[in-house]
């Protein structure tokens, strides 16, 4: 919640929002309500400490007005002076004299003077630009909501996957695609489902690119290669990758990835390279039926 009057408004839409969610969801237990009060720079320690203080204690006021979530549950502090986001801040826009600026927050501490050294820098033409600019938005009360996802048994999870599956871990997902039927609609929506769900997760890449293969998605499986790399043990790994190669007709590269995880214990890339031989095989003999029909009809 940014407490600059203007925004009040739409910053606490957000957050009721957010609580509404939480509170409207059966599955959903409330375990802790923390609210962290920040102060910006300008101004001494302890008046920055009680008007944070303030704002943070006005909003677990609101909150606990408007929704029923247990008073235990609360827990406000005060969070500094946001030094780190004013750096932040500065790292991201074009500021004369920021490395100046920074230098003096990053050197100086405040109990030795920072703030009187940023106010005085280059006639404070900086530091006046910061107060107008980037000083009200480090005034600001963040809200963490935390809470317990109840446990579900195999026929919630589908309805759950239907309604939230926001709500769902990876492993209650694929522990619903254990009984499904392989490469059915349902089987390939929950594995695509679980990477849309959890897009840096290298076990949902992997999986999202399995599950393409199987369907014949060549296309597909090359959106999550790059997300799969030391997502699973090395000879899983690269027999996926020689899979995906094979079915892409890239053959010395399939060669190259089985043989790979051949030698690191995979006992699906034997069956794999026994299949490429195959391709291989009737590559060689298709090209021979070419050149005879070229010798037959004189092309």
């Amino acid at each position: 919640l940014n407490m600059s009057t203007t925004r009040n408004q739409v910053e606490l839409g957000k957050i009721d929002a957010m609580v509404e969610l939480v509170e409207g969801d059966s599955d959903l237990k409330v375990s802790s309500v923390n609210i962290i009060g920040y102060a910006s720079p300008d101004g001494s320690l302890h008046s920055n400490k009680i008007l944070s203080e303030e704002r943070a204690s006005a909003l677990e006021a609101y909150l606990k007005s408007k929704y029923s979530i247990n008073a235990d549950l609360y827990n406000v502090e005060f969070g500094g002076e946001n030094w780190e986001g004013l750096i932040d801040m500065i790292m991201s826009i074009d500021m004369n004299h920021s490395d100046e600026v920074l230098d003096i927050i990053e050197g100086v501490a405040i109990v030795n003077g920072r703030e009187t050294r940023l106010a005085t820098l280059r006639g404070g033409v900086p530091y006046r630009y910061m107060v107008k600019n980037l000083f009200p938005s480090l005034r600001k009360v963040i809200v963490e909501i935390a809470y317990e996802v109840s446990a579900y048994d195999i026929d919630r999870i589908e309805e759950v996957l239907n309604e939230n599956p926001q709500n769902l871990s990876l492993d209650e997902m694929y522990r619903l695609s254990e009984t499904y039927e392989l490469g059915s609609d349902k089987f390939v929506n929950i594995f695509m489902k679980a990477v849309e769900l959890f897009p840096k997760n290298g076990v949902a890449q992997h999986n999202a690119v399995v599950t393409a293969l199987i369907s014949g998605e060549v296309e597909v499986a090359s959106k999550f290669l790059d997300g799969m790399n030391g997502s699973v043990d090395q000879a899983s790994n690269a027999n996926t990758l020689g899979v995906y190669y094979m079915m892409s007709g890239d053959y010395a590269k399939a060669h190259e990835e089985l043989y790979k995880a051949k030698a690191l214990g995979s006992i699906e890339a034997i069956h794999n390279i026994s299949e490429l031989a195959k391709k291989i095989t009737n590559i060689e003999m298709i090209k021979s039926a070419d050149m005879l029909r070229r010798k037959v009809y004189g092309q």
